[in-house]
């Protein structure tokens, strides 16, 4: 879903972009036409269009993906999910000139009739993110639109208690649950918690030997 998203804001960028550049060219085809006041206005108007443009399109290439995310867990449309394979595709970078890591994940996720189904997620990345372990994280899925998939952060899970059934029927199930760390920190990382660990105790004891040395 993350490739849709990219190509769709792609779309509205190049719209947006024609449509400012027709109204550039209507306001200095009739510019000589019209007298003071109606210059300013002019002015002014396309100003505050083209504030109000950016900042639109900027807010939704930040919360499209989050938006859909939050929709479908409030809705239950949520899957444990097996990640068997990963693999990096191209960067891909934001209108800010972000670049990030576009991946191709191959899961199988386990409905709630614990039935395989195997998805290929298309996820974006943090783009120092070079590969991704195997494990269990839980994705989004709709089997109306079988294609609108995401991988959830752990900490958006933990912000949604009304998910907790359904992350405890499959922790009740029996399965061999082997739990990933999954992060938003410009764009996906997922670690083991292990990794996790291990970096949070570096950062800790780097920032604990500064202050030793001043002592």
């Amino acid at each position: 879903m993350q490739l849709k998203i990219y190509q769709r804001l792609n779309q509205i960028l190049l719209g947006l972009i024609i449509i400012t550049l027709a109204i550039i060219g209507v306001i200095i085809f009739n510019f000589g036409k019209l007298d003071g006041t109606a210059k300013i206005l002019i002015v002014i108007g396309f100003f505050v269009f083209t504030l109000v443009a950016i900042l639109g399109f900027k807010t939704l290439e930040y919360n499209w993906d989050k938006y859909l995310i939050q929709k479908m867990i409030l809705r239950g449309q949520v899957a444990l999910a097996e990640i068997k394979s990963a693999n990096p595709l191209y960067q891909i970078k934001d209108s800010s000139s972000k670049f990030y890591r576009l991946f191709q994940v191959e899961v199988v996720m386990k409905d709630l009739e614990l039935q395989n189904v195997n998805l290929t997620v298309y996820e974006k990345f943090n783009i120092n993110v070079r590969s991704i372990p195997n494990g269990n994280v839980y994705i989004t899925y709709d089997a109306k639109k079988p294609n609108r998939l995401f991988i959830i952060p752990n900490g958006m899970i933990a912000r949604f208690p009304s998910i907790a059934p359904i992350i405890s029927f499959y922790e009740n199930a029996g399965l061999k649950l082997k739990y990933l760390d999954v992060l938003d920190d410009e764009g996906l990382v997922i670690r083991t918690f292990k990794e996790s660990l291990k970096i949070f105790d570096n950062q800790k004891n780097s920032e604990v030997k500064p202050q030793t040395e001043k002592q």
